[in-house]
């Protein structure tokens, strides 16, 4: 969903056409109370703030920024900014929006990875330890094996998933 911040008279207009060219929601805030509003309510993938409207008040556009947490904001000048620019910028800042998502997935995959193979490690010197005493029933040395045998197994998958 996309939230158009504008006090513009065309706004309307302008939430019309970009529904068409993005196939998507718009939802049309003409002040900062408004726009607050609807953040407290809707999630917004993408924000087009005017800067019209950001250069008038701005208390309540810095009050916005801290509100928009993890939306795309895009800011320009509705007034003087064509409609295709305008696709041009929302286009553009949705690339790099992805492109950010994708990273911080990559990096907490390979963290989540690190995490998993330390405690891996950790599970499997245990294993290693327990096998030496001498003096364990054989059906605890025989668990303590097949727990080994499994944390080798996840180990390899793990391994495997990571050179995919």
């Amino acid at each position: 969903m996309i939230l158009l911040i504008t006090a513009a008279p065309s706004a309307s207009d302008c939430a019309t056409r970009l529904a068409q060219s993005t196939g998507e929601p718009i939802t049309v805030a003409g002040n900062f109370f408004d726009a607050l509003a609807r953040l407290r309510t809707a999630t917004f993938d993408l924000a087009i703030l005017d800067r019209n409207l950001a250069e008038a008040e701005p208390h309540q556009a810095r009050a916005l920024w801290a509100h928009l947490e993890s939306t795309t904001v895009v800011e320009l000048n509705l007034a003087l900014t064509g409609f295709d620019r305008l696709m041009r910028e929302v286009q553009s800042a949705r690339k790099g929006s992805e492109h950010n998502r994708a990273a911080a997935r990559q990096n907490a995959t390979r963290l989540l990875q690190g995490e998993i193979n330390q405690t891996l490690t950790t599970l499997l010197l245990d294993c290693d330890l327990a096998a030496r005493i001498t003096d364990l029933p054989s059906s605890a040395s025989e668990r303590i094996a097949a727990i080994r045998t499994d944390a080798e197994n996840l180990r390899r998958q793990l391994t495997l998933s990571h050179t995919n």
